[in-house]
């Protein structure tokens, strides 16, 4: 999960990454050694989307957060 899509140059047109937990939270993610730009989507618990954010690559160590709290676990 440290990994990701870091280092990476390229991603097929129709290709995705997805990080799945356990339990529902307020999950950040950080951009280190990012070379592509992508959207995250963040899920609650519920499937709905609660947020969606175009992050800067290379903008590590500043994370990511979803825009609002997750209302499955609120």
């Amino acid at each position: 999960m440290e990994l990701g899509l870091g280092q990476r140059d390229v991603l097929a047109a129709d290709g995705w990454h997805a990080f799945f937990f356990r339990r529902s939270g307020l999950y950040q993610f950080w951009m280190k050694d990012m070379r592509l730009l992508f959207d995250i989507v963040w899920i609650d618990g519920n499937k709905t989307v609660i947020g969606v954010a175009r992050p800067s690559t290379g903008t590590y160590p500043l994370t990511v957060a979803p825009p609002k709290p997750d209302p499955v676990r609120a």
